[in-house]
């Protein structure tokens, strides 16, 4: 039978859940899986595509590709799967793995455009009823599937988030800023809750700058941020990952405050630079990140203020929560998250 990954992710930047679609694409070649990337148009230069077996099918584009050239190429084969690492599929496919993230549009429309979360409520419960497995990032997203689309939790299977290799790997000492500073990273809408990490931030009285990277992507609604008033605070835009890694190494502190994620890996990538971190205080980061963090209520900017102010100033803090960032990185990697895929994805195929 033939593996075919749904490749659109590729004609896209490369932010969280392209991301994770990358990095699965990579380890499960790494573990010898033979299969095929099937793409719409030009893959996009942040990506090194050059070891994959990739095939163009190009006509349409975006979401009109995905559900309409991606299965009628398809309805010409037999013996396949497709897996979509990125999202949902062509939502009438039966012979597929899809992947739900999370279901923060269903959690809060307000957070993103009337289109997009128009076009995700109707075709997701499709999707989900239609694929033969459901792949998601956590067992807080597990349990929102099968309680908000009422989906069989025997059809959905946990393949942890783990960090890229080009920013977990050797320290690199070149200075990437002439000052201390405070992190944060994420795209930036409404649900990662920056707007109350500025109030939180002025509030706080901290002189330590506030670096923010991350660029806005255009399925959000505005988010209301408003940096000019507020001194010290830099907004790096969009971050290569060789630079976001210096970023990391080099902070005083990283700071998260989501008020909803299916994982989020800005987190566990800056433990892995050594940095210690705040996030929210929600369901799922207690469980991906234990007691390695420091937890802050995502609503209050006085508790983020008070957190951040604390950390900024204890450096034995900072050691502590460092020294048990240790211990959360050896539970997820892409070499662990590629096996547990094959063995669903070869399961499918029987």
């Amino acid at each position: 039978m033939k593996i075919y990954i749904n490749g659109r992710f590729l004609t896209q930047k490369m932010m969280g859940i392209n991301r994770f679609a990358f990095e699965m694409c990579r380890a499960l070649q790494k573990e010898g899986l033979d299969f095929e990337i099937l793409i719409p148009e030009e893959t996009c230069d942040c990506y090194d595509t050059s070891s994959f077996n990739i095939t163009p099918i190009k006509f349409f584009s975006s979401h009109l590709w995905e559900q309409i050239t991606l299965p009628l190429y398809l309805l010409l084969k037999k013996d396949y799967i497709l897996i979509n690492f990125s999202g949902l599929g062509p939502v009438l496919c039966k012979k597929q793995i899809i992947t739900i993230h999370d279901l923060a549009f269903l959690e809060n429309p307000n957070w993103y455009s009337k289109g997009y979360y128009y076009i995700y409520k109707l075709l997701t419960p499709i999707a989900a009823r239609n694929a033969r497995k459901i792949f998601t990032v956590s067992n807080f997203s597990k349990h929102e599937i099968t309680s908000k689309l009422h989906i069989n939790e025997y059809k959905i299977e946990i393949i942890y988030n783990a960090i890229s290799e080009e920013i977990n790997k050797g320290k690199d000492d070149t200075p990437i800023a002439s000052e201390k500073y405070i992190l944060s990273v994420a795209s930036i809408d409404p649900r990662k809750n920056f707007g109350q990490l500025l109030k939180a931030y002025l509030k706080s009285g901290i002189k330590t700058p506030l670096y923010i990277a991350g660029s806005k992507n255009k399925v959000f609604g505005e988010s209301g941020i408003s940096s000019e008033s507020i001194q010290n605070v830099k907004l790096l835009g969009y971050v290569s990952d060789a630079d976001l890694k210096r970023y990391y190494a080099q902070a005083e502190l990283f700071i998260y405050p989501s008020l909803y994620e299916g994982f989020g890996i800005p987190p566990l990538e800056a433990i892995s630079n050594n940095c210690p971190v705040i996030i929210s205080d929600i369901p799922v980061f207690k469980e991906i990140y234990k007691d390695s963090v420091c937890y802050v209520n995502p609503l209050s900017d006085e508790d983020i203020a008070e957190k951040m102010k604390l950390l900024v100033n204890n450096n034995e803090k900072r050691e502590e929560l460092r020294a048990k960032g240790e211990n959360i990185l050896s539970l997820y990697s892409w070499k662990k998250s590629a096996i547990k895929a094959i063995e669903v994805i070869k399961e499918c195929m029987n």
